[in-house]
């Protein structure tokens, strides 16, 4: 449930170096129709994500990908400038990066842990320990099981609980940043999840 988001990502090359204050730095910019980040992949190279609403651009309606995902990164100050004499390497690919929940997180004596329990929005920047947590909860509740027959009920039935409380908890992150966000751009992606 909830807006949906593709990310559209590219491959990008600047030489001798990105000439940026720490080349280490993940760089992130919301702008209208979204966010965008970089990430370093070596010295020379970043990927570069534009996070979009597939019903908002010409992705969804089933254009050309190259062509919006230029677009998109014509739509930021910051990492458009960042790539303005950097070159790109092949073609663009994109992904769904839609939050979702799978119900039920417990069935029967199947735990589903991590992106298969859930997936939470990329810009929470959570979703590694999101997983681990959700995979460690669930060792928790197998050892319990293996330690103590009698706690297998209340175990199985603890798990969903708290896969469900930490996505809640994450979730309030997420709205509070796409409120941040949606003050500076009040329509389009933004307006959609200011009130998650």
């Amino acid at each position: 449930t909830g807006p949906r988001t593709i990310a559209v990502v590219g491959l990008w090359e600047r030489r001798p170096n990105w000439a940026l204050a720490d080349e280490s730095h993940t760089h992130v910019e919301s702008y209208p129709g979204g966010w965008a980040w970089s990430v370093p992949v070596s010295k020379t190279r970043r990927q570069v994500t534009v996070m979009l609403d597939p019903r908002r651009t010409e992705v969804g309606r089933g254009s050309r990908l190259p062509s919006t995902y230029q677009q998109e990164l014509a739509r930021t100050t910051m990492i458009g400038a960042m790539i303005e004499r950097a070159r790109p390497i092949g073609r663009p690919w994109a992904r769904d990066a839609s939050p979702y929940e799978s119900e039920p997180a417990a069935r029967g004596r199947v735990l589903a842990a991590g992106d298969a329990a859930s997936f939470v929005d990329p810009l929470s920047s959570y979703g590694v320990k999101k997983a681990l947590a959700s995979a460690w909860l669930a060792a928790v509740v197998g050892h319990s099981v293996v330690g103590d027959a009698t706690l297998e009920e209340p175990a199985r039935r603890l798990f969903p609980t708290r896969e469900r409380a930490m996505v809640a908890g994450l979730r309030r992150q997420l709205e509070q940043l796409s409120h941040e966000a949606e003050l500076a751009h009040p329509t389009g992606f933004w307006g959609d999840r200011g009130g998650l």
